[in-house]
This record gives structure tokens, C-alpha cells and sequence, in this order.
């Protein structure tokens, strides 16, 4: 088999790489082939052609590629928009490749374009390839909470990323990879103390990891105050709890928080709305954080995927 393609992180570039500078928002990036376990500069036997494309995340008209079949030749795409740019590579056995042909190897990589500069990125062909998990963040949350996941090689283009929570599959519509290295996924409801598995299929090749940390899904949360009184210019706030599936004791759950008028503790939705904006009781909507602006009776919410835990607040 093959080594896969792995991109090393990009970095400046001698402004003499390139003929000319920049155009005023955009910049160069200079792409040179490495292999380290040759220690030269040479495609691996049975490649006979490698493709690299250039696709703009801000422009899209700004998709381009590069065919060659040489290694020891330096590969520059000139006034790249400024803004993020995906790099991908793909190793063919064949220099004429079909549209949707299986490559041998492939990689991608994500580069922050800055306006007047010069990136240089270095592929490096290496037994790269496999996807790793370096963050489940959080480690908890209901059913429908929304988990992300960072590590590296989730795939990108025509490759088929994939979560697996104790061995049964996410469903695709519940499954958002925004990049090669990040993708956020919903708890699904079989979920308990539970294993989280990635698969990136790449043509016949699939590759998987375990994720080190569990999924926690809660089957409760709760306000450890179902009433709080604040006074007026104040701030204050109230601790979230969690229960798993064995009703079991969860810390450092979170949730969005909302505030609201009337001074009503029971659980319930106000008809979908997905932000409730009182001038008189402010709730940071990250850490529940309760600003008391004006007097009145409110009431404050909590939500964690499909559940809700609800407090009276009031202001003298």
C-alpha cells in the first residue's frame, strides 16, 4: 500500500518564491513535495500522477488545481483570496484520472490566507492518513445536545466522515463536519456512558478511531434554586445539574441560557423561540450569568438538547 499524503503546517515564505506580490486581499501559497521516509524528494512507486486543488472558503469562484508528475519542482496558487483556503492532494496510479476516480492517497489542510502574503506548505508523504480525536467537548449532554469534535484527517470533498456512538452509526443528518480537523455531531438517544468512534471512508479505505473520553448523556437537568431573588443592578447565578442514564451525579454540564417575564418555575418552551431579550433580567446565554437591569418577576431557562430546567427570578 501506499503512503497517504499529510500536509505539515504552513508556514512564511521568502517574498522571493514568487514572481510578483500579491493583488491588494489575496496571497500566494508555495506547495513543495516531501517524503522523509526516502530522505529525497521522489513520488512513491505506482503514482503517476499527483493533483492538487486550491478552493477558496470566502470566494467561490477562486477552484483550482495542479497535475504533475515530478516531486522535485516547487507548485504556486497566486492570489488566493484572503481568507481560509482548502489544500487538497490526491495520488493517482494512472495520468489521465476519470471524473470520481478513487485516488491512491489523498490529504487536505486548511490554510488562513492573509492579504499580501506568502505561505509556503509542505506536502509530506508519510503513513499519515489516519484520523485522530484530540477533544469530545463537552463530555455530556442530552439527547439532541450538540457534541464538537476536534483532531485531524476527518476527510474532506467525496469523503465520507462518520460517528459511531457504541458501535451504531449517527445519522447523516445529525453529523456536521466544517472542516478537516472539526465536527460537531447531536447525542442520540441510545447513548448511556457511551464509546465515540469517527470512520473516514476514502474510496474502498476506511480508517476509524476511538475517541479517550466517554459520551455522557444526561437524562435530567435541574436548577439547584427554583427561585432566586437578585437585587437590582446586581449579578448573579445559578448552579446547573445533571443526571445520567444510571441517575447518577454529572458536573460541568452546560446549556443556553434564556431569561423571560412572569415568575413561572415550571418547565416549558415559549413557542420555539430560540432567544428571549429582557432589558429588565439579561441572561448571558453561555454561562447563565444574570444581570438584574430593572425591577419586575422573570423567570430564567436552561436548555441542554432536548431538555429544559426552568427558575423563578425576582427583582425588588
Amino acid at each position: 500500500a501506499l503512503p497517504a499524503l499529510a500536509f505539515a503546517p504552513a508556514e512564511p515564505a521568502l517574498a522571493q518564491e514568487v514572481d510578483q506580490p500579491p493583488l491588494p486581499g489575496h496571497g500566494h501559497v508555495v506547495i513543495r513535495i516531501r517524503w522523509p521516509e526516502r530522505g529525497v524528494q521522489a513520488i512513491p512507486q505506482g503514482t503517476q500522477l499527483i493533483r492538487i486543488t486550491a478552493v477558496s472558503k470566502v470566494v467561490s469562484s477562486y477552484d483550482k488545481k495542479q497535475d504533475f508528475t515530478s516531486a522535485s519542482t516547487k507548485h504556486t496558487f497566486q492570489n488566493a483570496p484572503a481568507g481560509l483556503l482548502t489544500l487538497s492532494a490526491y495520488a493517482y496510479n494512472t495520468t489521465t484520472p476519470a471524473v470520481g476516480a478513487t485516488p491512491l492517497a489523498s490529504a487536505s489542510a486548511d490554510l488562513t490566507i492573509q492579504s499580501g502574503a506568502v505561505l509556503a506548505a509542505k506536502l509530506v508523504l508519510n503513513s499519515g492518513g489516519q484520523p485522530t480525536i484530540t477533544k469530545l467537548d463537552p463530555k455530556n449532554g442530552a439527547t439532541k445536545a450538540q457534541i464538537e469534535l476536534q483532531g485531524t484527517n476527518f476527510g474532506s470533498g467525496t469523503d465520507v466522515f462518520k460517528v459511531f456512538v457504541d458501535g451504531k452509526e449517527v445519522a447523516g443528518a445529525d453529523i456536521f463536519r466544517t472542516s478537516i480537523s472539526q465536527a460537531y455531531f447531536l447525542v442520540p438517544d441510545w447513548a448511556t456512558r457511551s464509546l465515540v468512534t469517527v470512520s473516514v471512508i476514502r474510496g474502498n479505505a476506511t480508517a476509524s478511531v476511538d475517541a479517550a473520553d466517554s459520551l455522557v448523556r444526561l437524562k435530567s437537568i435541574s436548577l439547584a434554586e427554583t427561585s432566586k431573588t437578585i437585587t437590582k443592578g446586581a449579578t448573579a447565578s445559578i448552579v446547573l445539574n445533571g443526571t445520567d442514564t444510571q441517575d447518577g451525579t454529572v458536573s460541568n454540564v452546560r446549556a443556553k441560557w434564556f431569561a423571560a417575564s412572569g415568575a413561572d418555575a415550571s418547565n416549558h418552551d415559549h413557542a420555539g423561540d430560540s432567544c428571549m431579550c429582557l432589558p429588565g433580567l439579561v441572561a448571558d446565554p453561555d454561562t447563565g450569568v444574570l444581570t438584574a437591569n430593572a425591577a419586575g418577576a422573570y423567570h430564567v431557562m436552561a436548555r441542554n438538547g432536548i431538555l429544559l430546567a426552568t427558575a423563578s427570578v425576582t427583582v425588588p
